[in-house]
């Protein structure tokens, strides 16, 4: 086993031992008090529940019907965090958590490997991963993108290995990494790690007597073992699943995908602002942009070519594919954040760097205490009253407060560029904890569908039917133990003429529509819908149908949560 540390220690890795520590914690906070998000962490429950309640770990289901979209890996992981920890949400985010506290230490790792001659590197590079918001936002979440920059992470940690100490362990590494990579994601992974493969001359050691035939060699037998691995369960899983299925795991989910990118259809420069976003902190980090523009005028050293082989690739592939998402920016995250601390090894402190640093962390807690409530008094407002009974409850001293601490925080730092990316991970920790805390309160609401599922749960027993779209939102929430029918908003009184005894679900529902029926449960939904159960007549302990609340219904439409799911 390689240890995690080797050589000298930093004095900061007590402190970095702390940030990360106060991230478990947040996240432990958010995994306790998030409720399940639509559409994505709804529908990978139901598919895990599926698996669980059929016992059928090869063929991933949804609704009872073969799911393509995504290989099986974090859904059997669930079903085993379930195995131990019992079915519960906390339990299945508990994957995603361990998969994101592994990407802060191999993170870390990987600095080791690449700068030993730079012993602060690693600490620092971590420290920035947790300065800007996305390991915040997403750490906790279940989702497919933070499990494969676990293995994206090895697989460049066994390229390095693989030039510089060449070994059978180090490719057997490499292998297995892209055997996870593929069974977490498919072959996405391969625009992660493809290009520095390829690319070994440009950043390998001059004095490495490295043979290029035998590294395109090795190179070929990891693909072909990762492979393997993947196709040890999609052969099975495609003669259970049949011929269609077999199609869509084999080309229209995987290379199909990529190529034709039928989802989720942006520009091609969509990726800038979402780094901008999720590097936001750093845009004000005075000392990385001066020693930026001292860099520009040497040779780049061997590690910093070996980060960009791995940076500026992928970046261009995914940008050039239509179909996008900020959370496959991901997995560039620790590169970026070991690339910036190579380059800022030798950088100065000057006098005014906290207080410009201090800039958008005030500005950010100043618009969470009035962007709202302006928003609310300007009258601007959306269908469900998303912000004037949501975020514009959020309260102004505790947001002001949450700006003095930060403040506080960012100007009292040494001049050690590692306390500096300390205060601004302390402060993301700070913002982000703040609008968790205040989101709980006041916005989770609009997203939190368990009320409507245990609504449900009294009719489940009998025939069921969801209204037009179906992404799997209720299957885990109730506890379904069969697939529930799907129809057309047309088609839902011929439905009910053969079912008069049935209940309905539906998210695309117009006021006129509703009206004909027992409405059983009914709640907003995010800024513009609601969520309604409803049945002809009313049902064992329906509460009356609800007045007229004066909240308007949009009519029927199909966008992003909607659709099956997609993207690389």
């Amino acid at each position: 086993m390689v240890s995690l540390v080797t050589g000298p220690r930093p004095m900061i890795e007590p402190f970095l031992g702390a940030a990360i520590m106060l991230w478990l914690a947040i996240a432990a906070v958010m995994i306790m008090t998030l409720p399940p998000l639509p559409v994505d962490e709804t529908r990978y429950l139901t598919v895990a529940w599926e698996m669980k309640r059929s016992g059928q770990w090869l063929l991933p289901t949804l609704n009872g019907e073969p799911y393509s979209h995504k290989p099986p890996l974090l859904f059997w992981l669930i079903n085993l965090a379930w195995g131990a920890l019992g079915p519960e949400v906390w339990a299945a985010r508990f994957v995603s958590l361990a998969a994101s506290a592994s990407v802060l230490m191999l993170t870390y790792r990987l600095g080791r490997q690449l700068m030993p001659e730079q012993p602060t590197a690693p600490s620092l590079a971590v420290l920035l991963v947790l300065a800007g918001p996305a390991v915040f936002l997403y750490g906790a979440l279940i989702m497919f993108d933070q499990l494969l920059t676990v293995w994206v992470l090895l697989g460049l940690s066994a390229l390095w290995q693989a030039a510089h100490k060449p070994s059978k362990g180090a490719w057997a590494l490499g292998a297995f990494a892209i055997g996870m990579g593929l069974l977490t994601k498919g072959p996405v992974i391969l625009l992660y790690l493809a290009a520095p493969a390829l690319l070994v001359t440009y950043w390998m050691a001059p004095e490495a007597k490295l043979s290029l035939k035998r590294w395109y060699g090795s190179l070929a037998i990891a693909v072909a073992i990762g492979a393997l691995m993947v196709l040890a369960w999609a052969i099975p899983a495609a003669i259970i699943g049949g011929p269609e299925f077999a199609h869509m795991i084999f080309w229209k989910q995987s290379a199909g995908r990529m190529v034709e990118s039928f989802h989720h259809r942006l520009p091609f420069w969509f990726y800038v602002p979402v780094l901008a976003a999720f590097l936001f902190p750093l845009f004000f980090w005075r000392p990385l942009w001066r020693r930026a523009s001292k860099a520009r005028h040497l040779p780049l050293p061997r590690p910093a070519k070996f980060l960009l082989c791995f940076l500026i690739p992928a970046f261009v592939a995914f940008s050039l594919i239509s179909g996008k998402q900020p959370h496959y920016m991901l997995p560039l995250l620790p590169g970026i954040a070991l690339f910036f601390a190579s380059l800022l090894e030798e950088a100065d402190h000057r006098r005014g760097d906290a207080i410009v640093l201090c800039l958008p962390f005030s500005a950010l807690f100043l618009i969470l205490a009035f962007g709202p409530l302006a928003a609310s008094w300007a009258g601007f407002d959306t269908e469900t009253s998303y912000i004037s009974e949501g975020l514009s409850q959020f309260s102004v001293g505790f947001s002001l407060l949450g700006a003095a601490v930060s403040m506080g925080i960012l100007l009292t730092v040494k001049k050690d560029l590692r306390w500096q990316a300390l205060a601004m991970a302390l402060s993301s920790a700070l913002l982000l904890g703040a609008v968790t805390v205040q989101c709980y309160r006041y916005v989770y609401r609009f997203y939190d569908l368990r009320p409507l599922a245990h609504a449900l749960k009294p009719y489940t027993a009998g025939p069921l039917v969801f209204v037009n779209q179906y992404a799997g939102e209720i299957g885990y929430l109730a506890r379904l133990e069969r697939p529930i029918e799907v129809v057309k908003a047309g088609q839902l009184k011929r439905w009910f003429a053969a079912h008069p005894d049935g209940t309905a679900v539906a998210r695309t529902m117009t006021r006129d529509e509703l009206k004909r029926y027992s409405v059983v449960h009914s709640q907003p939904y995010r800024t513009q819908r609601i969520f309604s159960i409803f049945r002809l007549t009313a049902g064992p302990n329906s509460p009356p149908a609800p007045a007229d609340s004066g909240t308007a219904v949009e009519e029927p439409r199909q966008d992003r949560e909607d659709r099956p799911n997609g993207g690389p």
